[in-house]
């Protein structure tokens, strides 16, 4: 399938700018569409999601501001290399959006998962080590990648990881349903210093596969507060304020 075929047709009454986006979303979830890839030319891609080139030039620059795509004079347009090169502003923008709301996920965070991490401790099983094991090296690797979005991945991952362990659907659920949010701030916290999580990591990891549940606890309590303040500080940077109100 070549990349203009992956395009269909946009309904009418649809916000142009929006649905063109959420097309390319859709096409770098599915795989269609990877880092790198050209893009094909304005007027075949008009034509083929039936609006005029007007109306994709707004949504194609869009995309640039955010990043997602880069044109090049006498190259054309491709999708970004690389995640970890997009800029930080939709993301801080999204924050600020959802200022009340981060409050909240943060809170929930430190009722939650020092309890997901004991319970871990206590119910883990062999496959469950091996996954927390397992999800451990990968964010240890996205760690000496440098890549901030890999890292950002592979850290929430490990988290989740502990929820599956604990045997308790309702908190996995609960988790999942946290990756927005967790993507998010870890972006931001990655972005300001790579690696800081990796020690807590490492003791989290020791801790519940050795089925110490009191210790487990006391490593996500004093990790939390860390993200905290790593988040704090580099919104600080950002935004040349504390944004974010939490009592740590």
């Amino acid at each position: 399938m070549t990349q203009s075929e992956a395009f269909s047709p946009i309904g009418r009454g649809s916000s142009l700018t929006t649905e063109v986006m959420r097309r390319f979303i859709q096409m770098l979830e599915s795989g269609r569409l990877a880092p790198g890839d050209k893009l094909p030319p304005e007027r075949e891609l008009a034509e083929t999601l039936g609006i005029s080139r007007p109306s994709l030039r707004d949504a194609l620059r869009a995309m640039s501001l955010l990043g997602v795509i880069v044109s090049t004079q006498g190259r054309g347009t491709y999708v970004a290399d690389s995640l970890d090169q997009l800029p930080l502003e939709p993301y801080r923008l999204q924050l600020l959006l959802n200022r009340g709301k981060l409050r909240e996920f943060l809170e929930l965070r430190r009722i939650i998962e020092p309890e997901v991490a004991a319970l871990a401790a206590e119910r883990c099983t062999d496959s469950g080590r091996r996954d927390i094991s397992e999800r451990l090296a990968a964010y240890e690797r996205a760690v000496a990648s440098a890549d901030i979005e890999a890292e950002t991945q592979a850290g929430r991952e490990f988290h989740e990881s502990l929820a599956r362990a604990s045997g308790n659907h309702a908190l996995i659920q609960l988790m999942e349903g946290l990756r927005g949010l967790m993507s998010q701030t870890g972006r931001l916290v990655v972005s300001h210093s790579p690696g800081s999580s990796r020690n807590y990591h490492q003791e989290l990891h020791d801790a519940i596969t050795t089925g110490k549940a009191a210790k487990a606890r006391k490593i996500m309590k004093e990790h939390l507060v860390e993200v905290e303040k790593e988040l704090r500080s580099s919104w600080r940077e950002l935004e040349g304020e504390d944004g974010i109100e939490t009592e740590v």
